[in-house]
């Protein structure tokens, strides 16, 4: 399918919910949906004129705590929304009350700011990362939908002592151990996901956007060209059990491009790792190195079923950025002016053969 067709027609309708009771005023929305483990925002514009109690001025300037949920639909021809979705669940962080433009504006974050906002005091060394996910999610009041894993997180502390150590957040401690088991993390509405990372390869794409060439076109294309040449990850190891030092290397070679054949060499000093964990982080860094090479910008009429967790498929280009990408960052906004629009942001590498260095 290609892009909805923004027009009047659409009749795109936000509102926002404070505990459940509609919050009146809103003029403006905001939506940031990040990926790879960083927490959504969003931000809210409210007439100062159409609040009233319990969510006027004075009660915003002693209230303690909020979350609001912000939803998204399209009214019929009589004004009617008959289907709303929700857009994102969360905290308010900050407030700002502007006199002079007559406004009111709410910060926040989805409710993953729960565990950010937690430090971290337990190691968890017997539970799998899924187990310890399942834990945090019920710790902070947030249903969990997690794939099991099978590694004790003992394990990888015995790996990367640094983490140990240096302590952090409960975000921090979720996000490290995702890394390790090649999974992602986030929150959405009152849930916490703990999943691995799909397969473009396997994954079907939740947005085809077939370009309709023209000048104008709402598309901007990059490449990093450092990383569409081959790229090296070395990985050493001093696994002081075996007695051994281990070295493994992994090789991104490039399918399409017309390369020189330049290297781009990258290397990684891990203590305590087998032969097999050392392949399996080099391929893991490879891969993450090598998904900066290509980039996407769309603006598009907003799509209120998008996240930051989705696969786009750019298709009619002509061009080798016709493949699929993961979103990056999801900016929705709406306002009266503006309607409901969206910019994604997409990443990914052009096809590539993973090739182990012997």
């Amino acid at each position: 399918m290609g892009p909805a067709t923004d027009s009047i027609g659409r009749r795109p309708r936000c509102k926002a919910l404070v505990g459940g009771t509609l919050l009146p005023g809103v003029v403006s929305v905001e939506i940031t949906h990040n990926n790879h483990f960083g927490c959504d925002t969003w931000r809210l514009g409210l007439a100062l004129a159409d609040l009233a109690p319990p969510f006027d001025v004075g009660a915003w300037s002693h209230l303690g705590a909020a979350d609001v949920e912000i939803l998204a639909g399209f009214a019929d021809a009589s004004g009617q929304v008959s289907s709303w979705s929700t857009q994102i669940y969360g905290q308010v962080d900050d407030v700002l009350v502007d006199w002079r433009a007559g406004q009111m504006h709410l910060k926040g974050r989805d409710l993953a700011a729960r565990l950010i906002d937690a430090q971290s005091g337990e190691d968890f060394v017997n539970q799998t990362s899924s187990q310890i996910a399942a834990t945090l999610a019920a710790r902070h009041g947030l249903t969990a939908q997690v794939a099991p894993t099978t590694t004790r997180a003992g394990t990888y502390y015995e790996i990367d002592h640094a983490h140990v150590t240096n302590g952090g957040t409960e975000w921090d401690l979720l996000t490290w151990l995702a890394a390790r088991e090649g999974y992602d993390v986030w929150v959405q509405g009152t849930t916490l996901f703990f999943l691995p990372r799909p397969d473009p390869a396997t994954a079907s794409p939740d947005l085809v956007y077939i370009v309709p060439w023209h000048p104008g076109l709402p598309l901007q294309a990059s490449r990093a060209l450092t990383l569409a040449n081959t790229i090296e990850v070395t990985v050493k190891s001093w696994n002081g059990a075996a007695g051994q030092s281990i070295v493994r290397t992994v090789q991104m070679q490039p399918v399409l491009c017309d390369c020189p054949g330049k290297l781009q060499q990258y290397a990684f000093t891990v203590p305590g790792l087998t032969s097999a964990q050392a392949l399996a982080l080099a391929q893991s860094k490879a891969a993450d190195i090598a998904r900066a090479e290509r980039g996407i910008s769309l603006d598009l009429p907003g799509d209120p079923a998008l996240t930051g967790h989705h696969l786009i498929r750019l298709r009619g280009s002509g061009t080798s950025w016709d493949q699929d990408y993961y979103a990056d960052t999801v900016h929705k906004r709406w306002s009266e002016k503006e309607g409901f629009r969206m910019t994604i942001k997409g990443l990914n590498h052009s096809p590539r053969n993973m090739v182990v260095m012997t």
